[in-house]
Order: structure tokens, then sequence, then C-alpha cells
């Protein structure tokens, strides 16, 4: 008697587990991957620059790459950073935004953060953009590392 309420006891807990897994339907949940920092001086200013993907297989599958860029030792006027968010599906290019650029006074650490790339789609992405500083008479630009992947 003692044995068959000890495997109840046993059997139990691993049948409403095994309930709760087969009802849960598996839902991915969203994540992100975000590159390396790089780092870079224009004009005296100098400025950090990194990238990163989103996504949301929830949310129909949903894909997110932004740029961002940030002056590190000083604010800079306006139009003096900017960034271009660009993302890749199954390591092909599938979205180049052009470059946005601040409005404003970007304060010292402030983040530029620019509207970036959507797509949907299930694969694999990942994301790399382009960032640039004001040298007093163009932009010189510079590349993010390339952010890890990340699957929708």
């Amino acid at each position: 008697m003692r044995r068959s309420r000890l495997r109840s006891f046993t059997v139990m807990p691993l049948f409403a587990l095994a309930f709760a897994f087969a009802f849960s339907g598996g839902v991915a949940t969203a994540g992100q991957a975000v590159s390396a920092y790089g780092y870079y001086t224009v004009n005296g200013v100098n400025y950090k620059n990194w990238a990163a993907v989103n996504t949301n297989p929830g949310y129909n599958h949903q894909a997110y790459a932004v740029t961002l860029v940030s002056p590190t030792n000083k604010a800079v006027a306006g139009g003096w950073a900017g960034a271009a968010p660009r993302i890749y599906k199954n390591g092909a290019l599938v979205c180049s935004e052009g470059y946005t650029y601040n409005s404003g006074t970007l304060a010292q650490n402030g983040v530029l953060n620019p509207a970036g790339c959507f797509y949907n789609s299930v694969a694999t992405w990942y994301t790399q953009g382009v960032t640039r500083g004001w040298n007093g008479s163009s932009y010189n630009s510079y590349w993010t590392f390339n952010s890890p992947s990340q699957n929708s």
C-alpha cells in the first residue's frame, strides 16, 4: 500500500508538469542582441557607437534594428552627430535607412537614437550601422561592430 501512495506522489507532479508544458503553446519570447561599442574622435569630440537588433517572434516575427551614437567628452551642437541603421536577414542586407542627425544640442553621454529598420519575417537577424561626426567641413563616417545574431 505504501508503495502505490509513494508512486502517486512521484507521478502526479510529473504529469502536472507535462500537462502544463503541453498546453503552454511553446511561445517564444522577445530578445535583443547588442554589438560591442566602437570609439572614434572627430573634431575634438569623442564618440561611442553601437547597434542593436530586437526580435519579437510573438508579434508577427518582427525584427527591429537601431544604430546609436553618443558624444562622450562634451555636448555637440545640432547636426554634429548622425546615425543610419541597417538590418541583415540571413546574412543579406534587407533594410538600410538614411542618416538622422541630432536636431538640437546632444548632451555629453546623451544618445542619438533615430528611427530604425523594421522587418517581419522568420529569420536570423543581425545589424551593423553607420554613424557620423562633423569635422568642421564635412562628415567622417564610422561603422559599428556587427551585433550578434538574433532569431525571430
